[in-house]
């Protein structure tokens, strides 16, 4: 991201409001979204995930982005329209070609299957916690 430093509420309430951008979905699908978006931050040492949205070209960011806009479709089942929208994308053809790399580029090599089945792994435990918690609750 720039160098500004930004509070993490700020952020937090930057982050929020792109997931807002998936009005007309149900909570789930928006809950589901904030966890990959969350991992896949994490995983790749991003400082918060609203960077996943910048702008740049830098591989820094755009591996990640691709990364999270594919767990997307793959989790969520989200349309790459509706993908594009959540990004910042003009159209559904970005959000396709990344979706496209990111797919070829795990049939040519264990590298990024590692990365994926790592970011699967946490999304699948808090998951299983939520609906613990859920469970209990009732």
């Amino acid at each position: 991201m720039s160098e500004k430093k930004y509070s993490k509420k700020y952020l937090d309430d930057l982050f929020e409001g792109k997931i807002k951008r998936l009005k007309g979905q149900p909570t789930y699908v928006r809950d589901h979204v904030r966890v990959v978006l969350n991992e896949t931050a994490k995983e790749y040492n991003l400082t918060h995930p609203i960077e996943l949205f910048t702008n740049t070209r830098e591989m820094t960011y755009v591996k990640p982005r691709r990364v999270a806009l594919t767990l997307v479709r793959d989790l969520v089942g989200l349309p790459f329209t509706g993908i594009a929208s959540l990004f910042g994308f003009k159209d559904h053809t970005a959000p396709l070609h990344a979706y496209k790399l990111v797919r070829a580029e795990m049939e040519a090599g264990p590298a990024l299957c590692r990365t994926v089945r790592n970011i699967l792994e946490c999304v699948h435990e808090i998951q299983v916690e939520v609906e613990e918690d859920q469970s209990s609750s009732l």
